[in-house]
């Protein structure tokens, strides 16, 4: 999308912001986390997605996804 609009940047470059953004968001996902553990039940399902276009690896291998929610305390 970037490159479309004229604007060149290397892959370094947009992994490093995505490291840092992680780094910046850390504190909320610890909060979000320590919310689901208080939870009075926690529900967690694992999802299987394709992979597409990930380099050494066939694009008709499967990964997994965990995604957990829960019910609030009362």
């Amino acid at each position: 999308m970037l490159t479309r609009r004229g604007i060149e940047l290397s892959r370094q470059t947009l992994a490093r912001w995505v490291i840092k953004a992680g780094e910046n968001l850390q504190p909320l996902l610890n909060l979000l986390r320590d919310k689901l553990l208080d939870s009075r039940v926690i529900h967690c399902d694992q999802i299987r997605v394709q992979v597409l276009k990930e380099p050494g690896r066939d694009r008709t291998s499967q990964s997994s996804m965990w995604v957990q929610t829960g019910r609030p305390a009362k």
